[in-house]
């Protein structure tokens, strides 16, 4: 019965250590991706910022020459 317990008490410990280095090792790999994930992407979509802006612009024109009616 005092093997048992031992044993126990071991493995125990040792799920905890695997369990502490498989977090670190995801935490890493999260750390990175987030890092390629701010470098690739912009925060704005400048295309359709700038089309949306275009079509504003011609709007703007089309209604001050009245051509909207």
């Amino acid at each position: 019965m005092e093997l048992t317990a031992k044993g126990r008490r071991a493995s125990s410990g040792a799920a905890l250590v695997v369990a502490v280095a498989l977090f670190a090792v995801a935490w890493l790999l999260a750390l990175f991706g987030r890092k390629q994930v701010k470098q690739t992407m912009p925060v704005k979509p400048e295309s359709t910022l700038h089309s949306v802006r275009a079509d504003a612009k011609s709007v703007r024109q089309a209604t001050r020459e009245g051509r909207g009616r």
